[in-house]
């Protein structure tokens, strides 16, 4: 799967080129990005819910908070609350 042509590392420079071949403006875009990241926030407290493992949780957060770093995604994500 690519995002504008961008396989690896795609960045919030490529989604925002795909967002305006859709016709999404750029306020829009960033909502969504808001609400993915949001959504994302949530992973360890539905992941306990489901009794995934504490070490699985932290391991898939950090990759998570990784791949958002690379994206350079505009603002600040929310912070991921840290449970051991």
């Amino acid at each position: 799967m690519t995002l504008d042509g961008e396989g690896r590392r795609p960045t919030w420079q490529h989604m925002l080129r795909l967002a305006r071949r859709a016709s999404i403006d750029e306020k829009t875009a960033r909502a969504i990005v808001d609400e993915v990241r949001t959504a994302l926030a949530r992973w360890p407290r539905e992941a306990r819910a489901v009794e995934v493992a504490p070490a699985t949780i932290s391991d898939i957060g950090r990759r998570l908070d990784a791949v958002a770093a690379e994206a350079e995604l505009p603002g600040s994500a929310p912070k991921r609350p840290r449970h051991r």
